[in-house]
């Protein structure tokens, strides 16, 4: 036994976030800019890509962030007359890409309103940033923004959408109807006769302005219009109802609109029919060449929702489609991890997505479901498949094989038609060793119809072996509509509902306790948003209105008062933290108890709103799905062998006090013997478990007694290899 004593103690107890990474949609394009040395660069809603056309489109860089840019979210490109590539974020503010590779960065501290959202940018002798603030102007080193308050009411919008320079002063376009006005040269931007209002733009949202043929013209929601004189005119040959982009070369316009692209040559104007543009707006649009267009695609135009095609270039009925491998879309409902380690998210209107664990490349699966928005859940099966809700449209099954390649693919479709199913709206998903549970609420449409809890047995992929359970409230499970539940092993789950939360045996029926536990009983709230029970039998409940958390046994529950609002995400690591996602932060519950909060101010996120919460617990990774796309946090190295610090235990020293779990860092997750000797030798506990995730020793030797502090020895068995391991326990 001295041997053993002479084991080196490591300690895992209060991990810190080691990094953050983050994966974001690339297909939303909101800016195009061609580059001197026939490049082009992309704005999108993950970044800017820099592309090369030597044999089609293709990836020469990107600038992200976290890292070189402010923000994700790029609307404006501008190259200036020295190259410089100025960058306009939707809440980053401006980043500026010199020649010689080095940055400059323009925020809030060097001028720019509180929320940097940047829609345009324009470099003359003096840089002019049209924002949703005002007009920016920089003059010397720093910008200084007008508004319609500051400009005595001239700017009449502050949502500034495009700039242009004219003979007698700045064009300046605004959004939300406001039309046109000029900011006349050389005047003081403060004074309210320095600013020109066009009468007749009054009603107009302008989108777009460029110049050619020493013509100005703009893309307007109602339409095309050219500056004639001192006035605006409709043109009245343009096609279309509106007009999202334009672009000139010569005497050619390309104008870009609601599932249109519009070529006016020769005086003619001509619509593509090409399927690149089908239910897409096309946002920005540049001449490549004299018969080269390059179109930038949006599904939706909100920022938060920003997901798309990517790039169609080409001319005529000719396109081709480029699109970085990216997530599905920014707006981001559901996360979940495979046992393959492949990352899972469901989005809010571009389908759901998978992560590979070791290429970093992404499988997207939006025709392949039966609906691909709001997919609100998605939970992994033990045999490998995923399971996604598709809302209103039931549940879909993907074995991905764990490869990116789909075409080996098995995808099986549930609904009310097909599968035992109470009804197609599901709101979240739970596995457990062969079931799977599924929780719905009734369609407002059809607010009789059933609704409550679904559990499914089945040979995963095999619709003739399903077995299906169901429970409403005539049941007794609390209320029809249920959003949260939490598998806890042999057919038991806790089921969170709209007004209280119970645990429901599949087996006997049998629901305890026989009333709800809910604000009665000491929640925030009754309705129920998220449950998760740890190893020692601690319930952390997630309510619209904070946590909560129950004792095992209990049914008297304690807030946490420092996380309030709606709980819409939990998970546990493999350092025993309790993660907790609200509509505004992070929240990181160490095992002893301290809270660790993570905001925008405190941590790239740059969006707090977080959905959905899953961890790799071979890896060491807390994934968190959010309204500005997934997050990959890095907190330690994981449970497997692939772990860079080797087998272990951990928290190590440990406090056996019913709220902290020993657990195994650093092996197989295979069949684990642990023993643990006192240091007399003699056996204070021993566990047989099936695997390694199983073990969870709360410090209770064999007789149901907390063991004293001290010096322990851990002996851990796995395949016949012993690891022997020091533990410190304190009282």
């Amino acid at each position: 036994m001295s041997v053993l004593l002479a084991l080196v103690m490591a300690t895992a107890i209060g991990a810190r976030v080691e990094s953050w990474e983050h994966y974001v949609h690339y297909g939303s394009i909101s800016a195009l800019q061609m580059l001197p040395d026939s490049r082009i660069a992309i704005g999108t809603s993950g970044g800017v890509i820099i592309a090369g056309n030597e044999e089609g489109w293709a990836v020469d860089s990107i600038l992200g962030y976290p890292g070189r840019l402010s923000h994700s979210v790029v609307r404006a490109l501008e190259l200036d007359s020295e190259g410089s590539l100025w960058v306009g974020t939707y809440g980053g503010g401006i980043d500026v890409v010199h020649p010689d590779g080095s940055w400059t960065h323009y925020g809030q501290l060097e001028g720019l309103p509180l929320d940097q959202e940047i829609n345009t940018i324009l470099t003359d002798t003096v840089v002019w940033a049209g924002t949703t603030e005002g007009l920016a102007i920089k003059e010397l080193g720093y910008f200084v923004t007008w508004d319609t308050y500051s400009t005595g009411g001239g700017l009449p919008s502050n949502d500034v959408s495009c700039l242009a320079m004219a003979d007698s002063g700045l064009i300046v376009g605004t959004g939300s109807a406001a039309g046109a006005v000029m900011l006349l040269s050389g005047q003081d931007p403060g004074e309210s006769d320095s600013w020109f209002f066009f009468a007749e733009s009054a009603g107009l949202t302008f989108n777009d302005l460029a110049e050619g043929q020493d013509t100005l013209w703009a893309a307007t929601s109602e339409g095309l219009y050219f500056f004639a004189d001192t006035a605006w005119v409709k043109d009245p040959s343009f096609p279309a109802d509106a007009a999202l982009c334009i672009d000139i070369s010569g005497e050619d316009l390309v104008v870009g609109g609601h599932a249109d692209l519009l070529v006016r040559s020769s005086g003619i104007w001509s619509s593509s029919t090409s399927p690149a543009f089908l239910g897409v707006n096309v946002c920005d649009v540049i001449w490549a060449g004299e018969d080269s267009i390059v179109a930038g695609r949006v599904w939706q135009l909100s920022p938060d929702r920003a997901s798309g095609p990517g790039v169609a270039a080409g001319f005529g009925e000719e396109w081709s489609n480029f699109l970085v491998s990216g997530a599905p879309s920014n707006e981001l409902r559901s996360v979940c991890v495979g046992g393959d380690g492949g990352c899972w998210v469901g989005s809010e209107d571009n389908g759901a997505g998978v992560l590979h664990a070791d290429q970093e490349e992404w499988a997207v699966y939006r025709y392949e479901l039966p609906n691909g928005k709001q997919l609100f859940a998605c939970d992994s099966e033990f045999d490998g498949g995923v399971f996604i809700s598709c809302y209103h449209f039931g549940v879909a099954w993907i074995d991905w094989k764990g490869t990116i390649e789909k075409s080996d693919d098995d995808i099986v479709i549930l609904n009310t038609e097909n599968s035992g199913l109470l009804n197609d709206q599901i709101l979240s998903v739970g596995a457990e060793p062969g079931a799977v549970w599924f929780t719905h609420e009734p369609y407002w449409g059809t607010p009789t119809e059933p609704s409550g809890v679904s559990r499914l047995q089945w040979d995963p992929g095999d619709e003739a072996s399903q077995s299906w359970q169901s429970w409403t409230s005539s049941d007794g499970i609390p209320s029809e509509f249920v959003g949260a539940v939490e598998p806890i092993g042999d057919g038991v789950a806790w089921i969170g509902a709209s007004t209280g939360l119970v645990r429901l045996d599949s087996g006997t029926g049998s629901i305890w306790p026989s009333q709800p536990i809910d604000t009665g009983s000491g929640l925030p709230a009754d309705s129920i948003t998220h449950v998760l029970e740890l190893p020692t039998g601690m319930l952390y409940i997630g309510t619209s209105a904070g946590l909560a958390t129950l004792p095992s046994g209990s049914t008297l529950a304690e807030p946490v008062e420092d996380i309030t609002g709606t709980i819409r995400g939990l998970a546990l690591d493999h350092l025993s933290n309790v993660w907790v996602g609200t509509e505004g932060s992070l929240y990181q519950i160490e095992p002893d108890g301290n809270i660790e909060v993570y905001s925008v101010l405190n941590s790239p996120l740059l969006a707090a709103s977080i959905r959905g919460l899953a961890v790799d617990y071979d890896r060491g990774f807390v994934y968190a799905a959010t309204s500005r796309g997934l997050w990959k946090l890095d907190v330690g190295s994981g449970l497997s062998e692939e772990g860079d610090r080797g087998p272990t235990v951990f928290p190590n020293p440990f406090i056996p006090d019913g709220q902290t779990a020993l657990r195994i860092a650093g092996l197989p997750n295979q069949a684990t013997t642990v023993q643990v000797f006192d240091l007399g030798a003699r056996l204070v506990y021993q566990s047989l478990t099936p695997d390694r995730d199983s073990f969870a020793w709360t410090g209770l030797d064999d007789d149901g007694e907390t063991v004293p502090a001290g010096t322990y020895i851990v002996r851990i068995q796995q395949e016949g290899v012993d690891h022997l391991f020091k533990l410190a326990v304190i009282r």
